[in-house]
Parts: structure tokens; C-alpha cells; sequence
């Protein structure tokens, strides 16, 4: 009994000071953040930004952990048609892979949650600035949408979306081939995928589908108001509007329709058909997207580049002169002609007390003709002061 206590022990000892030893680097630089924080007075700033950071990372965590462990349970639901068995050695007892691999599947998701949690703490700032977000009272000129869509709620997105795709292409990676294994897909000259297989992988890639969609409209679309490659200027170009951002729009269209039209494939048993009909779409929008463009920015934009993209200057400068407040100047032309009196001299007898005696450029060319001459001379620049000599 007491032989049977001590191996977990030990197990748990020897984990907890791996845990420990990894740990410790960060551990010293929390309690290092942590005392500078205190010795300026700033310790409200340190213990908001490190709950928002764990609270990120436990939500984000928590919920790739639950969503993977839904997935690898739900392909590994009832009893497989073809179960694959292992024997390690001729006397050994079998071990059924599907078994095992149902018993993993809890580790396997919390340590990839464990893992995708601990990297979305990078993300604190995004999500503190998002629910902490204030309008601008000022759209841009081509969506109409407030400028603080484009501080605040565009980059939280972005990464909502990229959460979201990427924990269903993983789902994907790892359901195919559990129903491989299971033998409720099987891929010979067709492939055949058992009916409740094909409305979990059809479900995942409708998910897949509509998340691309909703990422064209709200994230890729306004993202052309950002700088583009083709642009001498930082915003959308002549192309971008005139071709791509159509592109975009169909594109979200077709990506929206394949997500009903997998679905149904995979309600109506043709969820092969379907899928490789949709991507096929999918692809040759997004593919043609890029080719029209390129030969629009070469063919129409560059022979007359001025005149097609003067909309897009004058949003580019107004935006400019906004952001740096040059639009509340206000420009009158001098015409020279103001006479210099005793009275300018004495109200601006700081400025005047501070003008050079001489011009350092004139300065150097005179010196030069009059001493260059002599090769032993050569005037590299020449500096001026004041100085006081005898009052």
C-alpha cells in the first residue's frame, strides 16, 4: 500500500518543480514589474494589467479547451464500426486505439487550451482598449464608419476571428483522422463518410465558412482603408476601391453560401460534392480578386496615375492636415511692404539682439576665393558669434 502511494507522490513532486523551475524566470519578472510599478506610484496600472492578462488567458484557455474537448469527444461518440487494435508484444495484453484515444482526449485539450490561453495574453491591450472604447465623432470618407471602429474594434476582431478559425481548422486536423481510425471514413477511389461524420466535418467547415465570411465584411474590408502596396499614399488606392473591395463583397456572398450549401451537402449525404464546389468558388473569387487588381493598377491606374487617384490624395491630405491641426490655420498672404520702425526694433528686441552679424554662407565663399588660392587653405565651414570686447 505504501509502495502505492509513493509513486504518485513522487509524480506530483517531480511535476510541481518542473512547473517551479519553468515558472521561475517569469515569477522574477512579475516581482521585478511589480516593485518598480510600487516605487512610482503606478501599482493600479500593474494590477490591471495583470488581471486583464489573466482573465484573457483563462477565458481564451477555457474556451479552446472546451470547444477542442467538444469535438474530439463528440467524433468519438458510440461505438466504432471498425475498432483498431494494438499489441505491443505477443503476450501482451490489447489495447483498443479508440479507447485511448478517447481517454486523451481531456489531457490533449486542456494542454492545447493551456497553450493558446497563455499565448492570447498578448492580447490584453487590444481587449482592454475595446471595452473601453470611445467614438472619434469623425468617419472616414469612403464607409462612413466612426475612426474609433478602426482603434478599437477592428484589431478585437481580428483576433476573434483568428481564435475562431484557427480552433476549427485544429478541430479538423484532429477529427479527420479519429474518423479515419474509427472507420467511419474511409478514402479508397470515392471517399465515404459515415452520415453522422459528415454532419460534424460539414458543421465544422460551415462554422470555417461563415467565420471568413463575417472577417471579409468586418475586418478585410475596411482593412483596404489601411496602406496599400500599390498606393504612394496611406490608404485605399484607385484599384482597391474600383476592383478589390467588389471582390471582397462577392467573395463574403459565395463564402456565406457555401456554409448553407455544406450543411445541406452534408444533410444530403453529398457533402464531398459540395465542399469542393464551394472552395473551388471561394478560391476563384479571392484568386481572380487579386489578378484583376494587378492588372488594373498596371493597365488603368499607372498611364494616368494623377487623375485616378486625386480622390484618394485629397481624402489622404484632409486626413493628414486633420490629424495634425493644420486645418484650423489660418493662411493670410503678407505682402512685404511693412516698414521697420524704433518701436518693432524695441518690441522685439530679443529677436533682434540674437541676429547674425553675418551670413555663414556668403561667408565661406568669400574666404575661399580670397584664401584658397593658397594651397595650404581649405575652409571646410565657418562659424560666427558674439562677442564682447571693451564694451
Amino acid at each position: 500500500m505504501a509502495s502505492t502511494m509513493r509513486r504518485p507522490t513522487l509524480i506530483a513532486v517531480a511535476g510541481a518543480i518542473v512547473l517551479l523551475v519553468i515558472a521561475f524566470p517569469a515569477l522574477v519578472r512579475l516581482a521585478t514589474d511589480w516593485y518598480w510599478f510600487q516605487a512610482v506610484g503606478f501599482e493600479t496600472v500593474f494590477l490591471k494589467s495583470v488581471a486583464t492578462k489573466a482573465l484573457v488567458g483563462v477565458g481564451v484557455g477555457l474556451f479552446a479547451a472546451g470547444f477542442l474537448y467538444a469535438n474530439l469527444r463528440f467524433a468519438q461518440r458510440g461505438l466504432a464500426p471498425l475498432p483498431v487494435v494494438l499489441s505491443l508484444r505477443s503476450k501482451a495484453p490489447t489495447v483498443e486505439l479508440t479507447q485511448l484515444l478517447r481517454r486523451l482526449a481531456g489531457p490533449v485539450a486542456l494542454g492545447l487550451g493551456f497553450l493558446i490561453g497563455a499565448s492570447a495574453t498578448g492580447a490584453w491591450l487590444t481587449v482592454l482598449g475595446f471595452l473601453h472604447r470611445t467614438p472619434f465623432d469623425l468617419a472616414d470618407p469612403i464607409f462612413e464608419r466612426d475612426l474609433g471602429y478602426y482603434f478599437f474594434t477592428l484589431p478585437m476582431l481580428r483576433g476573434v476571428f483568428g481564435l475562431v478559425t484557427g480552433l476549427t481548422i485544429l478541430s479538423l486536423v484532429f477529427v479527420l483522422p479519429l474518423y479515419v481510425i474509427r472507420g467511419d471514413l474511409l478514402v479508397s477511389r470515392r471517399v465515404t463518410i459515415e452520415p453522422s461524420a459528415q454532419s460534424h466535418i460539414g458543421g465544422l467547415i460551415a462554422l470555417l465558412l461563415a467565420s471568413a465570411a463575417a472577417n471579409l465584411y468586418l475586418v478585410r474590408t475596411p482593412s483596404l482603408l489601411f496602406a496599400s502596396p500599390e498606393a504612394r499614399f496611406f490608404g485605399a488606392s484607385y484599384a482597391d476601391l474600383a476592383v478589390q473591395l467588389p471582390f471582397l463583397r462577392v467573395a463574403g456572398v459565395v463564402a456565406l453560401l457555401g456554409a448553407t450549401a455544406v450543411v445541406w451537402g452534408a444533410r444530403q449525404r453529398r457533402l464531398v460534392l459540395t465542399l469542393a464546389i464551394t472552395v473551388a468558388a471561394y478560391l476563384g473569387v479571392l484568386g481572380l480578386s487579386s489578378v484583376v487588381t494587378a492588372v488594373v493598377h498596371r493597365l488603368v491606374v499607372l498611364p494616368n496615375e494623377l487623375a485616378r487617384e486625386t480622390p484618394q490624395l485629397q481624402h489622404h491630405i484632409a486626413a493628414t492636415r486633420r490629424a495634425w491641426g493644420l486645418d484650423q490655420v489660418e493662411v493670410r498672404d503678407l505682402t512685404g511692404e511693412a516698414q521697420l520702425t524704433l518701436a518693432n526694433i524695441q518690441a522685439n528686441s530679443g529677436t533682434i539682439e540674437n541676429v547674425r552679424l553675418w551670413d555663414r554662407d556668403p561667408l565661406l565663399q568669400t574666404f575661399g576665393q580670397l584664401q584658397e588660392i593658397r594651397t595650404y587653405y581649405d575652409f571646410i565651414s565657418v562659424d560666427d558669434d558674439r562677442y564682447w570686447i571693451d564694451g
